[in-house]
């Protein structure tokens, strides 16, 4: 008979990932994901498996494809019948963050679970992991231990976190199925390939730098850019850790492997890198990437003066900045501990992983519609703010009239390229 497991979110990044390493490994996998019904979340499910380059031909019929919502909160009566003495993986959740979602995240992440795990106690599941964040430490930074949470005593740095600690309290305090936790820090595509699904956390960055980059070019006739003189919110000195996704389905897939190490009740567990890099690191591979020069983080107190696009690249990256001025280090003593031999080697993410994750995004990004050109007015007063840059002209080879200032040269120069 084949090892079985369940896997919740099977249309989502991490989600889906684990539904092929799974089947992969020769599991049976009872896969659960939104739809009108099973035939949908079955399509859905085998077209994002499909498009998958780390593994070879899945075998699709060891996935079975069940529809299922959290907002609905009961399991199809087929599918609660699979789930007896199978351990359940749970990877739904909302990524909002922000105020104005309050309602979507708190009913997902928290009341969600809450109804998630009732249905799952019915079912007689055998274990339950639930896939958490390592940031639910909040503001505290530092060394970060792996321990439950004080909800009411936790400074979050947005409510993502808060809905995330809070959900991880009520599973922690109910004793009807055991546990894990499992905290992975920021999660980015596959090492072998750069596939992801989900472009949050570090994607902010890369697509924060290029539209910057590609603005400032239109603004210049279209002339490609070698030098971007352009502060970002941040502490260069922060340290932030990131974790590819193949690593993250690795070290879970271990824990399902070895559920007879498993502890009685409960456990909480980081899925890290074990190598952070500095906030600079990150920056530098996205720079590398773009062909670029001259970005850098600065502390907000320092942007305070920022020229226009400064303030337009700290908008889009205010979720980004909670987690580049803080220096987190997280432990993953426990999830060694539980695993011993079978734990894989830290993954340190180094330049030629992040060349592959940048080079699978930024063909996406592609594939998209092109970032709009500004209108005239704009373009004239970038070309003006840039033009009066220290090293700006010189390093990118455009030359001015000399008989003008700087500034009003580019700008007229460059109304000639710009559509009205």
């Amino acid at each position: 008979m084949l090892r079985r497991v369940a896997v919740g979110g099977a249309t989502g990044f991490l989600g889906a990932y684990l539904c092929a390493w799974f089947a992969s490994e020769g599991y049976e996998v009872l896969a659960f994901a939104r739809g009108r019904d099973d035939a949908e979340a079955r399509r859905r499910v085998r077209e994002i498996l499909d498009g998958i380059p780390d593994f070879g031909p899945i075998a699709l019929d060891r996935v079975r494809v069940f529809a299922y919502d959290l907002a609905g909160g009961e399991l199809p009566a087929e599918a609660a019948r699979e789930l007896r003495g199978v351990p359940f993986v749970n990877t739904i959740a909302s990524l909002k963050h922000s105020e104005q979602h309050r309602a979507e995240i708190m009913d997902t992440n928290v009341e969600g679970t809450r109804r998630l795990l009732d249905a799952l106690t019915a079912a007689g599941v055998s274990r339950l992991c639930h896939v958490s964040t390592a940031y639910v430490c909040g503001s505290a930074a530092g060394e970060v231990a792996e321990r439950p949470i004080d909800v009411a005593g936790t400074a979050f740095n947005n409510l993502y976190e808060q809905s995330k600690a809070t959900a991880e309290a009520l599973l922690l305090a109910q004793s009807a199925i055991p546990v894990d936790i499992v905290r992975p820090s920021i999660i980015i595509g596959s090492s072998p390939t750069g596939w992801a699904r989900n472009f949050t956390g570090y994607y902010g960055l890369y697509a924060v730098v290029r539209a910057a980059a590609h603005e400032v070019s239109q603004a210049f006739g279209g002339r490609r850019l070698a030098y971007l003189p352009l502060g970002l919110p941040g502490d260069p000195r922060a340290c932030s850790d990131v974790v590819t996704v193949d690593y993250v389905a690795d070290c879970i897939g271990r824990l399902v492997q070895c559920a007879a190490t498993a502890p009685a009740g409960h456990d909480i567990m980081h899925v890290v890198s074990g190598a952070p890099r500095p906030t600079a690191y990150f920056l530098g591979a996205v720079e590398s990437h773009l062909g670029l020069g001259g970005v850098e983080f600065v502390t907000p107190d320092r942007l305070t003066d920022g020229g226009t696009l400064e303030r337009w690249c700290s908008a889009r990256l205010r979720f980004n900045t909670s987690y580049t001025v803080r220096d987190y280090r997280f432990s993953d003593d426990r999830l060694r501990a539980r695993l011993g031999a079978a734990a894989p080697s830290p993954s340190a993410v180094g330049p030629d992983v992040l060349w592959r994750v940048n080079d699978f995004f930024g063909a996406c990004l592609e594939a998209d519609a092109p970032v709009a050109p500004r209108d005239a007015e704009r373009a004239a007063a970038l070309a003006s703010q840039f033009a009066d840059r220290p090293g700006f002209l010189q390093k990118n080879g455009i030359e001015i009239d000399p008989r003008s200032t700087p500034a009003a040269a580019v700008a007229a120069r460059v109304g000639q390229h710009i559509a009205p």
